[in-house]
């Protein structure tokens, strides 16, 4: 009789949602990456507003094969348990799985076992290899700068503070702009350190800088019912 031909167990893909699920880090170009492929291009990068903890880089990333320890025992014991069939090896190969059951009635075999024949051909056998990224970068959330767009303050080291003080050090501090001055609630300060809020990912409120004196004064306006204001009056 000629031998009974199995397909040989593909290359397993690495998951890009194992990427997508790590808080913070962008995939690029990672779909239908398998283990140990020299093709595989993919690259990876914190989201805005993360920043790469640590000593890592945004860089490529590996997509590494390799085997899967599972236990040893006679294939044919879990004739109706189909997760335990497909956990298990028998003499160095994997056991296979089969619905409707091989040419000695059980369901599971053996890979290349008697029982495996032309007419009787395993849905599916128990996987030996496993296919995982390697050494994914840890991207943490930074807190929000609040001061970069307030124009009383002046910001200094703010945009790389961490959400969690103990993945790094915060030296945010504010100043005031030119010609503004600080309020005494800063007392004799013209810089003052600012914490962030692990909880909140924000830096704490802080007496705003008094802006200089122009001796402009607005006109006020008269709250009257028999006059009638043009507009552009109110500034």
């Amino acid at each position: 009789a000629p031998p009974v031909c199995q397909e040989e167990e593909r290359i397993p893909e690495c998951l890009v949602g194992s990427i997508e699920e790590s808080l913070g880090v962008d995939p690029v170009d990672c779909r239908d990456c398998r283990g140990d492929d020299p093709a595989c291009k993919c690259r990876v990068r914190c989201s805005k507003g993360y920043k790469v903890v640590g000593d890592a880089e945004e860089s490529s990333l590996q997509c590494r094969l390799s085997s899967i320890e599972r236990p040893v025992s006679s294939c044919a014991s879990f004739s109706s348990e189909r997760d335990q069939c497909l956990s298990h090896v028998q003499d160095g190969v994997p056991c296979c799985y089969r619905k409707d059951g091989f040419e000695d009635g059980t369901k599971c075999h053996k890979q290349g076992g008697s029982a495996i024949t032309w007419h009787a051909q395993p849905d599916e056998c128990a996987k030996t290899r496993l296919a995982q990224w390697q050494d994914l970068p840890k991207c943490g959330k930074l807190c929000r700068n609040r001061f970069a767009y307030q124009p009383d303050l002046r910001s200094k080291g703010c945009d790389e503070c961490f959400k969690d003080a103990s993945l790094g050090g915060c030296a945010c501090s504010v100043s005031c702009p030119e010609g503004y001055t600080p309020p005494d609630t800063w007392g004799d300060r013209s810089e003052i350190p600012v914490a962030c809020d692990s909880e909140t990912g924000e830096f704490e409120e802080i007496d705003k800088c008094i802006p200089p004196d122009t001796g402009v004064r607005p006109c006020r306006i008269v709250d009257s019912a028999s006059l009638s204001f043009s507009e552009g009056c109110h500034n």
